[in-house]
């Protein structure tokens, strides 16, 4: 009895583990047989900070201003239920390395200035960076705040930005008094003055530009991992009265200083200035001003040539913070209630719906078409998401989560469907089915939106039930796989086909 229920329990590990192999080898074929021949793409991925669920025009439409945010998304893979971590830490951590961030033990589950994994960590930029691609980054880092554990540790050919996490926006100095308070720098240098006086978005959209424009002649692609501070405390707008920290007019309390001559506050839809709360007025301002910043990059893909060869992933960090003390950062403001309302229980730090459902959406132009994604999506399948689009393996098998490439955007297939057809298949297998009854069960269950796709869709389908070997044996599969799936699909075709 005790051997046959360990010979169960064997099996049962072996079906899954083939199954997490099978997902493998499913995002590259997918890649292979879904998308054209194509160079590789450059990569950008935007990440903004503290933006919450409603803080996004498509989201909250009438009451945020993001224009071109919204046309961004428009001609997305748009995610309904794309998913943070709770807090902005964690979510880079998860975002960069394809790891949840409990892998690396307990610095990194909380905002932190520690070095949170260690070196030699497969993250974005060192496997891009060892396929051919030149690594930028332009923003907040917040991963270890000193340069030991800075962004050159860990793939990055050129870093600029802050170390630790917020920043104030015009002096770009981190919380006064500590010791990473001093962070403005440039590839591991820090900057002289920290460019005091520019808003911290408009440094850092204009970073990205430069690279984008310095990169539009070159034959090797580019990443750029694009991390805004914004719209994270301490807010602050000021326009052209650069010496001027945003304060409430002493003379009309309900208004802030030089409001009205400040762009920012004044939206062509005047859908700030119709927001009758001062506090909500000035994160939507910043919310306008980061949009534009995004809408400066978008612009410089489109003038370089370069948007339709464009892979861009955008996310928020966390649910809204709602409430802040104040006094942490320099010219930091208490403020109280100043996010969009959410449908969703919970914040910023909070494991409930509100604190980790965000905006999030996958771009490239002519490739992924405009379409919802309803299933679930994580910042921590960005990793072997953006392999799968390039066509690549991911060997490091502490990488176990799920890549999103040709599944859930390129062949026109929700998630659901992918996973309904993994688990029909492996219940068949423990009935006792063999591969080849088993695959035709699994791809049964969604052949509506199968039969709508192409006949490839099905060539990546099937596949699933043949891999079953060690992963020494797992390419001598692939011809066998491609081979009956071939004869499974014509089979499924007459039996459907009049």
């Amino acid at each position: 009895m005790t051997n046959t229920r360990k010979g169960a329990k064997t099996q049962r590990l072996s079906i899954r583990g083939s199954l997490t192999r099978a997902w493998l080898l499913l995002t590259f074929l997918s890649s292979l047989f879904t998308l054209p021949a194509f160079s590789k793409p450059n990569v950008i991925t935007i990440i903004t900070d503290d933006q919450g669920w409603a803080d996004i025009g498509y989201n909250n439409p009438g009451q945020v201003y993001t224009p071109n945010l919204d046309a961004l998304a428009a001609e997305s893979a748009l995610c309904t239920r794309h998913y943070s971590m709770p807090q902005c830490t964690p979510t880079r951590i998860a975002a960069f390395t394809g790891r949840y961030p409990g892998r690396f033990g307990n610095a990194g589950l909380a905002a932190s200035n520690e070095p949170v994994f260690p070196h030699g960590t497969l993250n974005l930029a060192t496997f891009l960076k060892a396929n051919g691609y030149q690594t930028y980054r332009s923003g907040k880092w917040h991963m270890g705040a000193s340069e030991p554990h800075g962004p050159h540790h860990h793939g990055f050919d050129s870093s600029y930005g802050s170390y630790a996490g917020a920043v104030g926006y015009y002096d770009h100095r981190y919380r006064p008094g500590t010791r990473e308070e001093i962070t403005w720098h440039r590839d591991g240098k820090i900057i002289e003055g920290y460019e005091n006086g520019k808003h911290v978005t408009d440094l850092v959209s204009d970073e990205a530009v430069r690279i984008i424009e310095e990169n539009k002649e070159s034959d090797q692609p580019f990443f750029l991992y694009l991390a805004y501070h914004a719209p994270h405390t301490p807010l602050d707008e000021r326009g052209d009265f650069v010496d001027t920290p945003t304060q409430l007019d002493p003379d009309n309390p309900k208004r802030w200083l030089n409001e009205d001559k400040i762009k920012w506050f004044n939206d062509p839809k005047g859908i700030i200035q119709s927001e009758p709360d001062p506090e909500k007025r000035l994160f939507l301002a910043v919310i306008h001003h980061l949009d534009h910043g995004i809408g400066q990059v978008i612009k410089a893909l489109d003038e370089s040539g370069q948007r339709d060869n464009t892979l861009i992933l955008f996310s928020s960090d966390n649910g809204p913070q709602v409430n802040w003390p104040g006094n942490a950062y320099p010219d930091d403001l208490k403020l109280t209630d100043f996010n969009q309302k959410i449908p969703f229980r919970g914040k910023k730090c909070d494991a409930y719906e509100g604190g980790i459902r965000v905006p999030g959406f996958v771009h490239w132009r002519g490739k992924i078409p405009a379409r919802k994604v309803d299933s679930p999506v994580h910042v921590v399948d960005w990793l072997p998401t953006i392999a799968g689009f390039i066509g690549l393996l991911i060997a490091d098998r502490t990488i176990n989560v799920i890549s999103l490439a040709g599944i859930a955007f390129a062949i026109g297939m929700t998630l659901d469907n992918s996973i309904v057809v993994l688990e029909s298949i492996e219940l068949e297998r423990r009935r006792g089915a063999g591969r080849f009854e088993a695959a035709l069960h699994g791809v049964r269950q969604v052949w509506p939106a199968v039969f709508a796709s192409t006949m490839t869709t099905v060539l990546v389908f099937i596949p699933v039930a043949f891999v079953e070997q060690e992963a020494g044996q797992l390419y001598s599969d692939v011809a066998i796989a491609i081979s009956a799936a071939i004869l499974a699909s014509m089979l499924v075709a007459v039996t459907v086909l009049p």
